[in-house]
């Protein structure tokens, strides 16, 4: 969805940092938006850094000068192991491992709106599991709808001078959900989830980053949480 983002930024004309924690899918990432964009390299830059750890985001906005950002776009990795354990069986670690997901916005709106313009903006990610509620999603629901109200806070706060939005996504097309699945087991289970919300299929990254771009771009856009997912919370 990061990297869908991205390409929606420079197809409207920016430049993008693209940041993780692992920097050879970093270096792929980079490769992969020139080669589709066909844009200048210097459009394109990458930085290693842990978004998870507090320290790191805050050295990595040190090193920016006030005002030289636009836009700060904070994506979401996928849920940790073992999120999706009834209530029963899960424990107060696996609950405190996914609200850690909760420090990469914290963070980046901590360090990072000092740096950002003025008219810039901040994009957060969250989950249709905040309202869309599910069995078993106890631990991933609440931290979805801790990142939603903390849009809305600080699209308060901050306003005027900035604006504060947050996308949610349902079930996408991404190798973030696909880890140890068979292709069968994979299209089985997009295809399953399409036939049973209105759009009739699962989320497209690209489908992601065309919001994302929406929302950078509309200056009366703020404290909204867009759900991207096809009609799931209907």
């Amino acid at each position: 969805m990061g990297k869908a983002s991205a390409a929606a930024i420079i197809g409207l004309g920016g430049k993008v940092i693209l940041v993780a924690r692992n920097d050879e899918k970093l270096s792929a990432a980079k490769t992969e938006l020139l080669t589709q964009s066909g844009c200048n390299e210097a459009l394109v830059e990458v930085e290693v850094c842990d978004c998870l750890s507090v320290p790191a985001v805050e050295a990595f906005f040190t090193k920016r000068e006030e005002g030289s950002l636009n836009h700060l776009v904070v994506t979401l990795g996928p849920a940790v192991e073992g999120v999706d354990k009834i209530f029963g069986e899960a424990t107060i670690e696996m609950v405190q491992a996914q609200f850690g997901k909760f420090n990469a916005p914290w963070a980046v709106a901590k360090y990072g709106v000092p740096k950002l313009a003025d008219g810039g903006s901040l994009t957060f990610f969250s989950g249709s599991l905040s309202r869309a509620i599910m069995k078993n999603a106890s631990c991933l629901g609440p931290v979805n709808a801790a990142i939603e109200c903390f849009t809305k806070c600080l699209a308060l706060e901050l306003g005027p001078r900035l604006r504060v939005n947050c996308v949610s996504p349902t079930l996408t097309r991404t190798n973030a959900v696909t880890g140890g699945m068979t292709p069968a087991q994979i299209e089985g289970m997009f295809t399953g989830f399409g036939k049973s919300i209105p759009a009739g299929r699962a989320g497209s990254a690209e489908d992601i980053g065309h919001a994302v771009g929406f929302l950078l771009t509309n200056n009366f856009m703020t404290g909204t949480i867009l759900d991207v997912d096809g009609g799931k919370t209907i």
